[in-house]
């Protein structure tokens, strides 16, 4: 999903992707309208893929649509790294470039030695054979026995030393949903600024810094990073997925507001239909301003163990449905999860009244009622997040 447009006066769009008609050109590119790089520094143990194409991974839903891009690291000791790069910047944006990229790390995501970092992305890179300055987003974890990050902008200049520009500690890790990473990167020899924003929250904010090598205007960047500082870790595969890319010339521009994101879910028997099918519509809060992916699931045991139903499309305005064939007597319970946010599950059952009974419903209407007004009252807030769709000029 491309974000509604945000006042960014001073950038114009020069690209944007949501990979739908993007094909692998070879195993180092894509077939995507811009230049770009997949780095594995190695022989084997890296790979890239288009999810939805060229690989189905069980459990990944892309951001919106049916394909993103896949990166993994399945050995160490043959590549350290796996990287997607938007190269010759120089000829795409000049020395100004804002991003915008989302990005997924599966639930279980982690480090496996303390003492070591994780590369995710670098917002500026620049080209051969120095490949210096540079700037990188490090997690790490300093105890792989708890579910604790840190994030770090580090930047490495000319001379070889490497600068830290920031760390957070205890930094909330968004796994197991896609989050969006925004950065922008005023590309100067002396007065160089890198911005980090990852869902509307501005993390970093470097001034007066270098930036660009005065022996090259060639640079890069990397939207999405897999680079493990270790060839002692065995344990396989790190992967990481992007999807719904933007690029612009300029710096674009962040509000945010204090709307709450949920999301409602009604479900209906049709006793006509054979076999007998259950009408299910929602609709999701705000409306997002584009299509959505949303994933149905559904149960039919206590245990309340769910499975996927279906993959849809939710309309701009964030309204969805589906006719599902129920595959059994008995009771089920359904719910919809769109970006990590789940619905209310309601109840149903065969037997053309709805399990529970008919209260079920009621029950479940009036828990997400009940939740989102809990959230108003309580401030929750949801960015709109940051984004490069800008003004064309």
């Amino acid at each position: 999903m491309f974000l509604p447009y945000l006042d960014a006066a001073s950038a114009a769009p020069v690209y944007r992707t949501g990979f739908e008609d993007v094909t692998k050109k070879d195993a180092n590119r894509l077939n995507m309208g811009i230049d770009n790089w997949f780095e594995f520094q190695g022989d084997g143990g890296a790979a890239m893929w288009v999810e939805g194409l060229d690989r189905k991974t069980p459990g990944i839903t892309c951001h919106s649509g049916s394909r993103c891009v896949g990166l993994e690291l399945t050995d160490v000791t043959k590549s350290k790294r796996s990287e997607f790069e938007i190269t010759n910047l120089e000829d795409l944006v000049g020395d100004e470039v804002s991003v915008s990229v989302w990005l997924y790390l599966s639930a279980d995501w982690q480090l496996h030695l303390s003492w070591n970092w994780y590369a995710i992305a670098d917002p500026f890179f620049t080209a051969g054979p120095s490949f210096r300055p540079y700037a990188a987003i490090h997690i790490r974890q300093p105890d792989i026995t708890k579910d604790i990050f840190n994030l770090e902008l580090n930047v490495r200049d000319t001379s070889n030393a490497l600068n830290n520009y920031g760390n957070i500690r205890n930094y909330p890790l968004p796994r197991g949903r896609w989050f969006n990473l925004q950065y922008y990167v005023y590309h100067h020899e002396t007065n160089g600024i890198v911005k980090v924003w990852i869902d509307g929250t501005l993390l970093f904010d470097v001034r007066n810094i270098s930036t660009k090598n005065p022996s090259t205007a060639e640079w890069f960047t990397t939207i999405a990073k897999i680079y493990y500082e270790s060839e002692l870790d065995s344990f396989s595969p790190y992967r990481i997925w992007a999807d719904d890319l933007e690029v612009c010339k300029g710096e674009a521009t962040s509000v945010t507001t204090t709307e709450t994101t949920s999301v409602s879910l009604n479900a209906r028997f049709d006793a006509s239909s054979s076999p007998p099918t259950v009408l299910i519509s929602g609709s999701i809060h705000p409306a997002p301003g584009g299509p959505v992916n949303v994933t149905l699931e559904f149960s039919n045991n206590q245990s309340g163990t769910y499975q996927e139903m279906a993959h849809i499309t939710s309309a701009a305005d964030g309204t969805f449905s589906y006719s599902w064939k129920v595959p059994g007597n008995g009771v089920f319970m359904i719910r919809a999860d769109t970006q990590g946010v789940k619905s209310p599950a309601v109840s149903i059952g065969t037997s053309g009244v709805p399990g529970f009974p008919l209260e079920s419903l009621l029950v479940g209407s009036a828990l997400g009622l009940l939740l989102a007004i809990m959230r108003r009252r309580q401030g929750a807030s949801t960015p709109v997040l940051p984004s490069c769709r800008c003004r064309p000029v």
